[in-house]
């Protein structure tokens, strides 16, 4: 064989699928339903492919397909949503080409590294800004945890990049969806919201967009409570339980038919001092996490808790005494 048709080939541990080439023996994350592989592009870019069999998960393969392709009709991009570049079928599986977070999920970023608090406040903005966008078009992601938000670092000392990813789940709601909610038992047991339980107890289950924000509130408070090496999982949510999974927690909220009890939310675990911006951040937690979904801060109306403590930083401190009440949450709702 001709050293030119050698160069032709792809190297060994590679495919090469519609211009890309994915390196099979570079397996940079899993998931539920899909593994991630490093890929190049034609120009040589370096992407993320992510692979979904048709064989084993056909709803997810054809969800994401679905949803690559109702992203690109939204009119803009948005910097905290991960890109997607292509979707291509290849035999019995579907590939997403993505681009590239060189430092990971949310997971293994807090594993390496153990970010100050400022650089704590830089990324929980950024995941709000990313699930506020998201929901101003109407997009529940339903799966919000550390493992669907990645890290990319902007190659400077600047902060790094959030990026949200994993859509499978993702559900674009029509006007009347927003108003009736969903059904589908979906997301992550450690970070689903109450209302997930209740079928337990009636045979239904009916949510709206604010679940993510429940998760968004847990993804928060285990950030805060991170200890360097150890993997994100919020402990201690509650006063009644040992773990976001707890027994007593669960039981609770499958058993209490006072459903708009809000257990005390149990802080004593983050590991900062309490200084303003922390007691803003645990005011946001706690409103974010609300068991009455009714009463849940939106990721909008968090962003612009965050935002109006920066402002006022080396002003007259923020009264942040106490999360707010339930009735001014309902007042705000247009927000």
């Amino acid at each position: 064989m001709s050293g030119v048709l050698d160069l032709m080939e792809p190297p060994s541990g590679t495919i090469n699928i519609h211009g890309y080439t994915v390196n099979i023996l570079d397996d940079i994350g899993r998931g539920s339903f899909g593994t991630v592989y490093a890929a190049l592009d034609s120009n040589g870019n370096n992407r993320a492919a992510k692979k979904f069999s048709f064989r084993d998960h056909p709803k997810i393969a054809s969800s994401e397909a679905v949803q690559f392709i109702k992203f690109h009709d939204l009119p803009q991009e948005h910097r905290n949503i991960v890109k997607i570049y292509d979707v291509k079928k290849h035999k019995a599986s579907i590939w997403i080409f993505m681009e590239m977070c060189s430092l990971g999920d949310l997971n293994q970023y807090f594993r390496n590294n153990f970010p100050e608090i400022d650089l704590k406040l830089d990324l929980i903005t950024q995941i709000l800004g990313g699930v506020a966008y998201l929901h101003h078009y109407r997009i529940v992601h339903r799966d919000i945890k550390p493992g669907n938000i990645l890290v990319q670092s902007n190659g400077t000392d600047e902060p790094p990049v959030i990026k949200i990813t994993d859509f499978g789940l993702a559900k674009f709601l029509d006007p009347n969806e927003e108003t009736s909610g969903m059904s589908t038992d979906v997301g992550t047991l450690a970070f689903k919201a109450p209302e997930f339980w209740q079928k337990a107890r009636n045979g239904t289950i009916r949510y709206h967009k604010s679940v993510d924000c429940y998760a968004v509130g847990l993804t928060i408070l285990a950030m805060l409570q991170a200890k360097q090496g150890q993997q994100l999982t919020p402990m201690a949510l509650h006063s009644l339980d040992t773990s976001a999974e707890g027994g007593k927690w669960i039981g609770m909220i499958m058993n209490d038919r006072n459903t708009h009890r809000q257990p005390e939310l149990n802080l004593v675990q983050i590991n900062h001092t309490d200084s303003i911006i922390i007691k803003r951040i645990k005011q946001i937690v706690q409103g974010m996490t609300f068991f009455n979904p009714k009463f849940r801060l939106t990721a909008k109306q968090s962003l612009q808790l965050l935002r109006q403590q920066e402002s006022h930083e080396g002003d007259t401190p923020m009264d942040v005494s106490a999360p707010p009440t339930p009735s001014a949450m309902v007042k705000n709702r247009a927000l």
